[in-house]
């Protein structure tokens, strides 16, 4: 698959870990994120629990 298809900035769907068939929710069921690749090959990430208390 060409890297031009990843260029741009995507939203994660669901952040969920499974183990001994036991799904669980590390940063709760609404957690927010995006990842974001460029042309140049970098990529930035971030995720969050989305009840996170906003910066001050």
């Amino acid at each position: 698959m060409p890297k031009e298809q990843f260029v741009g900035t995507w939203k994660l769907v669901s952040y969920e870990h499974y183990s001994n068939g036991v799904v669980t929710y590390p940063l709760g069921e609404n957690a927010y994120g995006l990842i974001m690749y460029d042309a140049f090959g970098s990529m930035a990430v971030q995720i969050s629990s989305s009840d996170r208390a906003p910066f001050a």
